[in-house]
């Protein structure tokens, strides 16, 4: 993953956040459908409640995110070795 980005959303995310905002505070980079779905299969960053909003914590989100991008970099073998042509093994035909 490119770290450049990591250290961006360090710098942009607050200490913490509700997971309503993720999509706008990830540019779309992560959804808060995503996160709620893996909530639901014990995955992902860990939630925090507060009342009826769960809450994540900047330093956990980061690091989940980090492992999941790399995770997704090897699933569809996208590496910055491979330059331009990376995205195209995830081009299907129909």
């Amino acid at each position: 993953m490119d770290d450049s980005i990591l250290a961006v959303l360090e710098e942009a995310l607050p200490e913490f956040f509700l997971r309503a905002d993720v999509t706008t505070l990830t540019n779309g980079l992560c959804k808060t459908t995503t996160l709620a779905k893996l909530n639901g299969q014990g995955e992902g960053p860990t939630p925090h409640r507060t009342g009826k909003k769960i809450v994540y914590l900047k330093k956990e989100f980061l690091a989940w995110f980090k492992t999941h991008m790399e995770q997704v970099e090897e699933r569809y073998n996208l590496s910055e070795a491979s330059g331009g042509e990376r995205l195209a093994g995830m081009n299907r035909s129909k």
